[in-house]
């Protein structure tokens, strides 16, 4: 007489190839009611095959009267690949096969942050509207479904970095990306922080540090450069300044300028240009700036001459 074997569990969780930074995780199976079962075998090990005769998890004393049975390990599994089956036995003491052998990852390592980068290590006026981007490097594959957050010390997205909606993960989930739109805000922050938060690995381990931050990151400096003074010399030129090198023109900075740069002065109304010449620009240090004019006797009267700088350039670039 063929003696009936009860059939081969239905694996229910965790699922197949699942991840978890649960190292006492709940393995479930449905309760094959119809079958008279009294038992189930729960089989795990670090050998696909279950060759080695050793297994690491080998318990057939399972007992539940349940829909569907679950039950987790008594000790923890170590980090690593594991394999699992389950097989029944009835009442008549007969084993049935075993269920398909499903793999499971344990993963107790928190991921932590590689590193961190930025497409700007200084932000001038002359990179308004252009995209700012933040690279985050990961340890290892990361959940794409949870999404980092960046932040800055100072915040400077209330003044020269907008959010955008454009971030990403690249096809290995190992690195996040993000946009952010530049401003020029007029303002000037030196050394600024970027802090990573929030993200999860693909068995659910929150970063370490968290948050990770990077000092000192990048620069802005979108601050215009503001004239101090612009002082003629003299204020009233008559026929006695006539001559070579007798008119000067003295601009003052409030802050450090490309010296190799020279600014526009501009006199209006332009029949100053017939009394004046330039013949020497220079910079007496990267705060001062001075031309020198020739004085020429046009037999000319002219009352309040306005006089223009324009184009000079601090040292980061700013206008």
């Amino acid at each position: 007489m063929v003696q009936a074997q009860p059939s081969a569990p239905n694996l229910l969780s965790p699922e197949n190839n699942a991840r978890t930074n649960d190292n006492t995780p709940f393995f479930a199976w449905e309760n094959i009611s119809t079958e008279n079962i009294t038992g189930f075998r729960l089989v795990i090990d670090n050998d696909m095959n279950f060759a080695d005769g050793e297994n690491f998890y080998d318990n057939r004393d399972l007992i539940d009267n349940w829909d569907n049975f679950d039950t987790h390990t008594e000790n923890a599994l170590p980090e690593g690949t594991w394999y699992w089956k389950v097989q029944a036995e009835n009442a008549d003491g007969y084993w049935g096969p075993f269920s398909e052998v499903r793999i499971l990852t344990v993963d107790v390592t928190p991921p932590t942050v590689s590193s961190v980068t930025v497409t700007h290590s200084l932000i001038i006026s002359d990179n308004a509207g252009q995209k700012f981007r933040v690279t985050v490097v990961f340890s290892e594959a990361m959940n794409a479904a949870v999404t980092p957050t960046i932040s800055f010390s100072p915040n400077v997205t209330l003044d020269t970095l907008t959010p955008t909606a454009e971030n990403w993960w690249s096809a290995d989930n190992t690195t996040y990306c993000e946009n952010f739109t530049i401003v020029d805000a007029n303002v000037e922050n030196a050394g600024v922080d970027i802090s990573v938060s929030g993200a999860r690995d693909l068995a659910g381990n929150l970063q370490s540090p968290n948050p990770t931050t990077a000092e000192n990151l990048f620069d802005i400096d979108t601050k215009n450069p503001t004239i101090v003074s612009i002082v003629p010399s003299p204020a009233l030129i008559t026929v006695d300044d006539v001559g070579t090198e007798k008119f000067t023109v003295t601009v003052t900075f409030d802050e450090n300028m490309d010296e190799g740069v020279y600014p526009t002065i501009t006199f209006t109304p332009a029949e100053v240009y017939f009394t004046l010449e330039n013949v020497e620009n220079l910079w007496i240090d990267n705060l001062t700036f001075r031309a020198t004019y020739d004085v020429a006797d046009v037999n000319a009267k002219i009352m309040g001459v306005d006089i223009t700088i324009t184009g000079a350039r601090d040292d980061n670039g700013n206008t």
